[in-house]
Protein backbone atom coordinates (compact mmCIF):
# COMPACT_ATOMS: atom_id res chain seq x y z
CA UNK A 1 0.00 0.00 0.00
CA UNK A 2 1.35 3.46 -0.89
CA UNK A 3 2.15 5.75 2.03
CA UNK A 4 -0.53 8.28 0.99
CA UNK A 5 -3.12 5.47 1.08
CA UNK A 6 -1.88 4.41 4.54
CA UNK A 7 -2.18 7.97 5.87
CA UNK A 8 -5.62 8.40 4.32
CA UNK A 9 -6.76 5.15 5.97
CA UNK A 10 -5.25 6.28 9.31
CA UNK A 11 -7.03 9.65 9.13
CA UNK A 12 -10.36 8.04 8.17
CA UNK A 13 -10.08 5.45 10.98
CA UNK A 14 -9.14 8.14 13.50
CA UNK A 15 -12.06 10.39 12.47
CA UNK A 16 -14.53 7.49 12.68
CA UNK A 17 -13.21 6.28 16.05
CA UNK A 18 -13.25 9.81 17.47
CA UNK A 19 -16.87 10.31 16.38
CA UNK A 20 -17.78 6.96 18.00
CA UNK A 21 -15.74 7.81 21.14
CA UNK A 22 -14.01 4.45 20.68
CA UNK A 23 -11.05 4.58 23.11
CA UNK A 24 -9.61 1.19 22.14
CA UNK A 25 -9.70 1.91 18.41
CA UNK A 26 -7.97 5.28 18.84
CA UNK A 27 -5.36 3.76 21.17
CA UNK A 28 -4.64 1.04 18.61
CA UNK A 29 -3.54 3.70 16.11
CA UNK A 30 -0.61 4.80 18.29
CA UNK A 31 2.51 3.01 19.49
CA UNK A 32 3.39 2.76 23.17
CA UNK A 33 6.12 5.40 22.69
CA UNK A 34 3.97 7.85 20.67
CA UNK A 35 4.09 11.56 21.54
CA UNK A 36 1.15 13.90 20.83
CA UNK A 37 1.99 17.59 20.38
CA UNK A 38 -0.66 20.31 20.30
CA UNK A 39 -0.07 24.05 20.21
CA UNK A 40 0.04 25.55 23.69
CA UNK A 41 -0.44 22.19 25.42
CA UNK A 42 1.98 19.89 27.26
CA UNK A 43 3.31 16.82 25.44
CA UNK A 44 1.17 13.72 25.85
CA UNK A 45 3.22 10.52 25.91
CA UNK A 46 2.02 7.00 25.24
CA UNK A 47 -0.82 5.26 23.44
CA UNK A 48 -3.36 5.24 26.28
CA UNK A 49 -2.57 8.74 27.52
CA UNK A 50 -3.15 10.11 24.00
CA UNK A 51 -6.44 8.25 23.57
CA UNK A 52 -7.61 9.35 27.04
CA UNK A 53 -6.79 12.98 26.31
CA UNK A 54 -8.58 12.86 22.95
CA UNK A 55 -11.69 11.38 24.54
CA UNK A 56 -11.81 13.53 27.69
CA UNK A 57 -15.39 14.46 28.46
CA UNK A 58 -15.92 17.81 26.75
CA UNK A 59 -17.71 20.63 28.54
CA UNK A 60 -20.70 19.95 26.29
CA UNK A 61 -21.13 17.69 23.26
CA UNK A 62 -18.31 15.77 21.52
CA UNK A 63 -16.60 17.78 18.80
CA UNK A 64 -16.70 15.91 15.44
CA UNK A 65 -13.35 16.22 13.65
CA UNK A 66 -12.41 15.04 10.16
CA UNK A 67 -8.76 14.81 9.08
CA UNK A 68 -7.55 14.93 5.47
CA UNK A 69 -4.17 13.84 4.13
CA UNK A 70 -2.27 16.67 2.42
CA UNK A 71 1.30 16.93 1.18
CA UNK A 72 3.31 13.84 2.10
CA UNK A 73 7.08 13.44 2.39
CA UNK A 74 8.93 10.32 3.38
CA UNK A 75 12.54 9.46 4.07
CA UNK A 76 13.45 5.98 5.22
CA UNK A 77 10.98 5.07 7.96
CA UNK A 78 9.93 8.68 8.70
CA UNK A 79 6.82 10.17 7.11
CA UNK A 80 5.40 13.71 7.34
CA UNK A 81 1.84 14.60 6.33
CA UNK A 82 0.89 18.28 6.21
CA UNK A 83 -2.86 17.89 6.06
CA UNK A 84 -5.95 19.64 7.29
CA UNK A 85 -8.82 19.16 9.70
CA UNK A 86 -12.43 20.32 9.80
CA UNK A 87 -14.55 20.60 12.93
CA UNK A 88 -18.21 19.97 12.10
CA UNK A 89 -21.35 21.58 13.44
CA UNK A 90 -22.39 24.96 14.71
CA UNK A 91 -19.43 26.74 16.36
CA UNK A 92 -21.36 27.81 19.44
CA UNK A 93 -22.82 24.32 19.96
CA UNK A 94 -19.55 22.42 19.47
CA UNK A 95 -18.46 22.90 23.04
CA UNK A 96 -15.12 23.98 24.38
CA UNK A 97 -11.90 22.06 24.05
CA UNK A 98 -9.60 22.80 26.98
CA UNK A 99 -11.52 25.94 27.87
CA UNK A 100 -11.76 27.46 24.39
CA UNK A 101 -13.92 27.09 21.32
CA UNK A 102 -12.23 24.96 18.67
CA UNK A 103 -11.31 26.54 15.36
CA UNK A 104 -13.59 25.45 12.50
CA UNK A 105 -10.57 23.99 10.71
CA UNK A 106 -6.89 24.37 10.07
CA UNK A 107 -3.63 22.62 9.32
CA UNK A 108 -2.22 19.57 11.02
CA UNK A 109 1.26 18.11 10.75
CA UNK A 110 1.58 14.38 11.41
CA UNK A 111 5.06 12.94 11.75
CA UNK A 112 5.11 9.16 11.80
CA UNK A 113 7.70 6.44 12.10
CA UNK A 114 6.75 3.43 10.05
CA UNK A 115 6.60 0.19 12.00
CA UNK A 116 8.37 -2.78 10.54
CA UNK A 117 6.38 -5.99 10.37
CA UNK A 118 7.99 -8.60 12.57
Amino acid sequence: MAIRDELTAFNRTFSEAHAAQDFERIASLYSDDAVFVSSGQPLIRGRHAIASMLLEPPESEMVPITFETGDVWESGNLVVDVGSYVVSGNREKRGKVRGRLPAPGGWIVETCRRRTNE
